[in-house]
């Protein structure tokens, strides 16, 4: 899936003043030192069911708070099925992070946790395909890798959260399907912070709202 993006960036910072923002060529910098370090660390292997189906668009719904090493949100995902009878959708998540529900449209679905994975059980099989769409309801503290997955920190004595996905860092943060083979064809990335914060992310800035003491950015990348 990431060969749409060669690095996701989320950074989440407040509002200053005087307008000032930490640098973003120093994250993207970051990101990508980060993630040569994953190249060389991480055996990442994918499982069978990875050639099952495709995953062609994700809408990313995250609410964060960047003094708090904290994520929630809800994934929805499409996908095309590649085979008769695909029965479950595997998706790579860190086991730390906490399903709250899964659903296909109005559904619940049934899971199961196998170690850093979330399988997916599909109340009926699709055919060779066919499209069709879940998504996950899921918060957590996000594991500390050590290669800035997830990172927190501050800057000028405010918080700021960012994050990286490439190559294989997205799975501490949120159920995704981490398989440098496949290709995304769009995302939609919306997020909720409290309102002195502002976000950064791939992609245009579509809309912009602040409502009860919170703003939401929606990010849209094609």
């Amino acid at each position: 899936m990431f060969r749409l993006f060669y690095t996701l960036i989320l950074l989440f910072a407040m509002v200053g003043a005087l307008g000032q923002m930490p640098d973003i060529y120093f994250i993207e910098n970051e990101a990508e030192v980060r993630a040569e370090q994953l190249r060389s660390v991480w055996n990442f292997e994918e499982p069978a069911s990875y050639h099952a189906y495709d995953l062609i668009y994700q809408r990313m719904e995250w609410e964060v708070d960047p003094a708090v090493r904290a994520i929630g949100g809800k994934i929805t995902s499409y996908l095309k099925s590649l085979v008769d009878g695909l029965s479950e959708i595997v998706f790579d998540m860190e086991e730390t992070l906490q399903v709250d529900s899964v659903w296909m449209l109005n559904q619940p679905l049934t899971y199961s946790r196998e170690g850093n994975t979330l399988v997916l059980h599909l109340p009926e099989s699709l055919s060779n395909g066919k499209i069709d769409s879940v998504f996950v309801l899921y918060h957590g503290e996000p594991v500390n890798s050590g290669f800035g997955s997830f990172s927190v920190g501050k800057h000028q004595g405010t918080p700021v959260l960012w994050t990286l996905s490439e190559p294989y860092g997205a799975m501490e943060w949120w159920p995704c399907r981490q398989s440098l083979a496949d290709k995304i064809d769009s995302v939609d990335i919306i997020v909720t912070t409290p309102e002195p914060y502002r976000t950064a992310s791939n992609g245009v800035l579509v809309s912009e709202t602040t409502a009860d003491g919170k703003r939401t950015m929606h990010w849209k990348h094609r």
